[in-house]
């Protein structure tokens, strides 16, 4: 959707992101009947790790949060994973566009992949796959493989491979995000 901002005298376009496109399409109802304080109190942990990931280091981490990040370090190593890019901004210039930020690129023995990191109390696989897989088909090199970081609260970190979804599907699924909101 074109905008005008008549102070600046600027034309600018509002670009729909990876997650409005899901949340909208794909997953409608995910958070319904979670209450808003026990989200903010979810995304307030989870930004404390991303950050700490993002700037390698546990500096300003509680002790559980610290525990969370040396499991991080912990995979990182067992899985030979050598990270190329971390939070960087996607665009997909399609016939319907969209943005996102990836959390890594990443080089496992050869092989391009983008991992997610997530600190969830369970992880969403459908929610996943089509996240990972809007940023893969919005890079314009070849990703080999889409995985996530799991770094729940409780219970054991782990590193799980994700399906790609189509990039036929995708762009159906933009398809039907541009009627929802026409």
């Amino acid at each position: 959707m074109l905008k005008f901002d008549s102070e600046k005298h600027q034309y600018y376009m509002e670009i729909p992101s990876v997650t409005q496109i899901i949340r909208s399409v794909v997953l409608p109802n995910q958070y319904d009947g979670v209450p808003q304080h026990i989200l903010d109190k979810a995304a307030e942990w989870g930004t404390a790790i991303h950050d700490a990931i993002e700037r390698d280091s546990s500096f300003m981490l509680d002790e559980e949060q610290t525990s969370i990040f040396n499991s991080y370090k912990k995979l990182v190593d067992e899985h030979h994973i050598k990270i190329i890019k971390k939070e960087q901004m996607v665009f997909y210039d399609g016939e319907i566009k969209y943005a996102g930020t990836y959390d890594c690129l990443a080089d496992i023995l050869g092989a391009k992949v983008l991992i997610d990191i997530k600190t969830t109390y369970k992880l969403d696989l459908i929610y996943l796959s089509y996240q990972l897989s809007f940023y893969a088909m919005a890079i314009p090199e070849k990703i080999d493989a889409l995985y996530v970081l799991w770094l729940p609260k409780k219970g054991k970190a782990k590193f799980i491979k994700i399906d790609r979804v189509p990039d036929e599907i995708l762009k159906e699924t933009l398809k039907r995000y541009k009627e929802s909101i026409c």
